[in-house]
């Protein structure tokens, strides 16, 4: 519209000036015209006049000059002399013969006024010079000037003088005429301007309209369209420049369908739930996931309001928030990843994981939700949480949460000044129950001693188990007696028999005792004593043993085993042995037992786990629990650990010497792991005995990792950078987190044998397992599970993509050579660069 009316504009003022142009021209040639009739009359005048001048009829040409006057078209005729003054005004001749006849003969017109000189000086100049003039007055009035000649024969009583050129003739036309032929001229002119204006204008706007205006509109009305999201509109293109628009345009859409298809397609492709929202809170778009999510189809919720999704509270308070936040730009969830409530259809509350962008387009406010619905990563979560807080097995709490509630107590005991007990019990001869029947066996022993001990017991109290068949309870509020009938009652639960596959069985328990604050005011410490007195009761067969200082670190056979045990490592070490020396020296020494890992998907074998035992010259053949208690409260784990790596990079060399290139794995107790020389030193191992440190792969606790997380950390980056691969051992025993361990240098992680073992008859710790694989899997570990024993429990571990397994049914812990035998006709799956070939 406005260049149409640009166009208009421009038009009429090209029409004007051309109007205007035709004026003048017009009023030019009339105004020759005016002057060649001007000439004309004047030149008849001047010819009339000379004749009477001639005859010497002054009086008469007065009279002819006055009668002149009202001729037609004629405004004034005068004769003027040189000194501009008006000719034949001296009639004394004629006034002398009417005065000598007494009447009057001659009458005259009534005297007109005397002009004072010419009104032109200059036209009057020019005709003074010969040459006849024009000029014009502010009417438009004509007045000419025409030189009179001078005749000889002129008289002084005809009022000239002698001259050669008698006066000037000066005629006045009246402008009447003139104006009135240009006015009528000036009409038909504009009319036909404006005639021919609004010709062209018409057809100019008819052009524009069809070639122009028309196809704008469409092109406007089709932008409004696509505006407003409709893809399939397409205008008619053609050649010239708005038709090439239009083609852009027509691209324009396809590229937008094409790009706008292609997110709705990866939006309906994701597992979350995806909002468009406006600044009233309601719904506008929604992706496909809402079904799965919401329980909404995505039409069904277009026009609500997205409240209508949130239970109490956050329902009532949506809309103050949004407000708030379009009014002063505060917000708790737009720009933040926020873990919220979310209200099914059905009305079911779930847990979500909310993230919410703003964007601006057209004026408008709009907001986009992220809504994943982590109900199942909760459970899981639960569960890990559970895990690592509880015992698989017994579902009683586990060390970690037996050390904060025993931290908690103590703080609470110190600041109302009460008592406090620890008990620690340990199962007598526990171990021929797993050895005569099995596993599974113990395990069932191990769940109903757990369901007797906390039935035996008040709601304050807690009851954990450590580990293995050791369990402890806190009795918060206890001093010596009640403590002692606490524990009687604990012991009275073991003589009623236990009944284990349709058999009973008779099973006795060692308790030791320790007091707050009598033998300790910190929670290791008491566990320490706890300990202690546990053993000693064991050694005196009492059941029940209270600390004792006066016996701590003084038993006979401890102090003599603990002897031994450091005269042991100070012997030679398994490196140094000759070659072809039997496992072991003569005079007794720690030797690694090795228990083959398999692959779960193929069967061949990957690595091996090295385990520890001790010869003892008398008492044989010792397991671990025999003597790394005594090594770690005898400050010997440092060399004991040395020693141990120094016997699995021997191994390890003497493997690569025989191109078998299995990985070994080794245990790291938790004080190494803050021990800041460790790499060093196992640096120093691998260099001197040429194994790659890729070889060598050691296993910490999650418990170890969290004493000083940041000095564990610095001694596992140490390792991780010689290639010794690390790995969290007994997963689901401790208390790890889990950014910690992203964080961490990890390569594996291994299945606690508490989870694994009766895993086919128990779906909670199936589920466990699973939850267990899967993190490991997602956080791009190897997963191992300990203690596999069944085929079903493989065949289920390889369903959940666990990676390795070890256990009885593979392989008991086998001496070296025992393991090489074992190996002949099975597939090895070699680690690269351990083979030495």
């Amino acid at each position: 519209m406005e260049l149409a009316l640009l166009l208009a504009a421009l038009l009429v003022c090209l029409l004007g000036a051309a109007a205007w142009w035709v004026d003048g021209r017009v009023r030019e040639a009339l105004q020759r015209e005016e002057e060649r009739q001007a000439y004309l009359h004047g030149e008849t005048l001047l010819a009339s006049l000379q004749t009477l001048m001639l005859a010497g009829q002054g009086t008469l040409a007065r009279r002819w000059i006055d009668r002149m006057h009202a001729a037609p078209g004629i405004e004034d005729v005068e004769v003027l002399r040189r000194d501009g003054s008006e000719a034949f005004t001296d009639l004394s001749t004629m006034e002398r013969v009417n005065a000598y006849l007494g009447r009057p003969r001659f009458r005259r017109e009534p005297a007109r006024p005397h002009h004072q000189g010419p009104s032109h000086p200059g036209a009057f100049r020019r005709a003074l010079a010969g040459a006849p003039a024009v000029a014009r007055d502010a009417r438009g009035a004509l007045t000419l000037y025409l030189p009179i000649p001078a005749q000889a024969a002129c008289q002084s009583c005809h009022g000239y003088d002698r001259h050669p050129l008698r006066g000037v003739l000066r005629l006045t036309l009246a402008p009447g005429e003139a104006e009135r032929r240009l006015a009528a001229v000036r009409a038909w002119l504009w009319g036909g301007a404006f005639l021919l204006a609004g010709v062209l204008g018409l057809a100019l706007w008819a052009a524009l309209y069809r070639q122009v205006l028309a196809p704008l509109a469409r092109l406007r009305w089709a932008l409004a369209r696509a505006g407003r999201g409709d893809r399939r509109l397409r205008l008619p293109a053609g050649p010239d420049e708005l038709g090439q628009v239009a083609a852009a345009f027509n691209r324009m859409q396809g590229l937008l369908e094409a790009g706008e298809a292609r997110l709705k397609a990866v939006a309906d492709s994701v597992m979350d739930a995806i909002l468009t929202i406006d600044e009233r809170g309601r719904i506008e778009s929604a992706n496909r996931a809402v079904k799965e999510v919401f329980g909404y189809l995505p039409q069904e919720l277009q026009g609500r309001n997205v409240a209508e999704l949130m239970p109490e509270p956050y329902r009532s308070r949506h809309g103050q928030f949004l407000r708030r936040y379009l009014e002063t730009g505060e917000a708790r969830v737009i720009g933040r990843r926020q873990e919220l409530q979310a209200l099914r259809r059905d009305g079911t509350v779930f847990p979500v994981e909310v993230s919410v962008g703003e964007l601006r387009a057209e004026g408008r406010r709009r907001f986009v939700g992220v809504v994943r619905d982590i109900s199942e990563r909760k459970r899981q979560e639960e569960a890990m949480r559970r895990q690592a807080l509880h015992d698989a097995l017994t579902g009683l709490p586990n060390r970690a949460l037996l050390a904060d509630r025993l931290a908690q107590a103590l703080a609470q005991a110190g600041r109302r000044g009460e008592p406090l007990a620890l008990a620690l019990m340990d199962l007598d001869h526990f171990k021929e129950v797993n050895d005569t029947l099995g596993h599974h066996v113990g395990d069932q022993l191990l769940q109903q001693v757990a369901g007797r001990l906390s039935q035996a017991v008040r709601g304050t109290d807690t009851v954990a188990r450590l580990g293995g068949d050791e369990f402890a309870v806190l009795l918060p509020g206890v001093g010596r007696r009640e403590a002692e009938r606490v524990v009687g009652k604990l012991l009275e639960v073991f003589r009623r028999p236990f009944v284990l596959q349709g058999h009973p069985f008779a099973l006795e328990a060692s308790v030791g005792v320790a007091l707050f604050p009598e033998h300790g005011t910190d929670g290791q410490l008491l566990l320490q004593r706890a300990d202690v007195a546990m053993y000693e009761a064991k050694r005196r067969r009492e059941g029940l043993a209270c600390y004792d200082p006066s016996r701590d670190r003084h038993d006979p056979g401890s102090l003599s085993l603990l002897a031994e045990l450091r005269q042991a490592l100070e012997g030679i070490p398994e490196a140094r042995r000759p070659a072809g020396a039997p496992d072991g020296a003569p005079g007794g020494g720690l030797l690694l037992h090795f228990q083959p890992q398999v692959e779960l998907a193929t069967g061949r074998v990957a690595a091996a786990e090295a385990l520890v035992r001790w010869r003892h010259p008398a008492r044989g053949l010792l397991p671990p629990a025999a003597f790394v208690p005594l090594a770690e409260r005898g400050g010997l784990v440092r060399p004991f650990t040395l020693a141990v790596l120094e016997l699995a990079v021997a191994a390890l060399r003497r493997w690569r010497e025989r191109g078998l290139g299995l990985r070994l794995s080794a245990n790291l107790p938790p004080r190494l792991l803050l021990d800041g020389e460790l790499p060093e030193r196992l640096q120093a191992l691998l260099e001197g005995a040429g194994v790659p440190g890729r070889c060598l792969c050691l296993e910490v606790t999650e418990s170890a990792m969290l004493s000083d997380p940041d000095q564990a950390r610095r001694v596992l980056e140490g390792l991780d950078a010689l290639g010794v691969e690390l790995a969290v051992d007994d997963f689901g025993t401790g208390y790890s987190s889990l950014a910690q361990l992203q964080r961490l240098p990890v390569r594996e992680l291994k299945v606690d044998r508490s989870f694994v073992q009766g895993m086919a008859a128990d779906p909670a710790k199936a589920r466990l397992v699973e939850a267990t694989v899967a993190l490991g899997r997602r956080l791009g570990l190897r997963v191992v599970a300990e203690g596999v024993e069944e085929e079903a429990a493989r065949r289920m571990l390889l369903g959940m993509g666990c990676d390795l397994a070890q256990g009885y049914l593979f392989a008991r812990p086998l001496e070296e050579a025992a393991l090489l035998a074992w190996l002949e006709g099975r597939s090895v799956t070699a680690v690269s660069g351990c083979t030495g070939r």
